[in-house]
């Protein structure tokens, strides 16, 4: 693999990797070089499959565009399984396709999104993510129709989860914790379920420039049910307001339930 090192049974620590305290064990993918970008192209696959990997773009992410897995065409029923991805200065994953599947991922990614999911019938479930750009950049970027998002843990990015475009998406049961500055959830699109999801203490960046914010944002307010979900914040001192639980705005339809 050209640019690339690919280390097996393996655990890097520390200054080794620039990584910190962070460890990271098993198989590792490195970019050697900072032009490197997608480490991993799957245009126009079909049941094609990336799995327990650790992939490492080129240290610092400032001074790279390094995208971890692309898909620059379609690609179907992708699945990306117990990835890990630090050190990309572009967006960590950004598929479009079908029936594309993104469960168990770590990531932490400062610069750029974690996830941009485009396409339908794809599915991002039970990872972890966060640590990105809070006044820019968010964990997931949906826009195509019938995604599911279901179960992830996002944290202290712009927006947790933002539904930008499309239709007939399911977000279930997810926690969006610390974002910056539209809220854990924003919903830009219609016909959506929002359910059963947790949203803490978020909108920092917002309250600073004084930007209503909410843990919850509708922005697009045609046919799309909020049901069910727990919107915590806690108010400090320097806060110029508190955030508002649920925001519905924009297009005039069906308001929230």
């Amino acid at each position: 693999m050209a640019g690339l090192e690919l280390r097996s049974g393996v655990t890097v620590r520390g200054s080794r990797s620039r990584l910190g305290n962070d460890s990271l064990s098993g198989t590792i993918v490195q970019a050697l070089d900072r032009s490197v970008t997608p480490i991993f192209e799957a245009a126009g696959t079909e049941y094609a499959a990336i799995s327990d990997l650790k992939i490492l773009g080129n240290a610092p992410q400032d001074r790279n565009e390094i995208v971890a897995i692309h898909c620059a065409d379609l690609a179907t029923y992708l699945q990306i399984y117990m990835v890990s991805i630090r050190y990309c200065g572009g967006t960590a994953i950004h598929l479009r396709g079908g029936g594309n599947r993104v469960e168990f991922l770590r990531s932490r990614n400062r610069r750029d999104h974690i996830i941009q999911l485009d396409g339908h019938d794809s599915h991002v479930m039970f990872g972890d993510f966060g640590d990105t750009d809070r006044r820019e950049k968010d964990g997931i970027v949906v826009t195509g129709h019938q995604k599911k998002i279901l179960a992830n843990n996002v944290f202290n990015c712009c927006t947790g989860i933002r539904l930008a475009s499309g239709n007939r998406d399911r977000v279930l049961g997810n926690r969006c914790e610390k974002h910056g500055y539209y809220g854990g959830i924003v919903v830009n699109s219609y016909e959506n379920n929002v359910v059963s999801n947790q949203c803490w203490n978020n909108s920092a960046e917002a309250r600073r420039d004084q930007v209503p914010s909410a843990g919850i944002h509708v922005l697009n307010r045609s046919t799309n049910t909020v049901s069910g979900n727990m919107l915590f914040h806690r108010p400090t001192s320097d806060d110029p307001f508190q955030d508002i639980g649920i925001l519905v705005q924009g297009a005039p339809g069906a308001p929230a339930s």
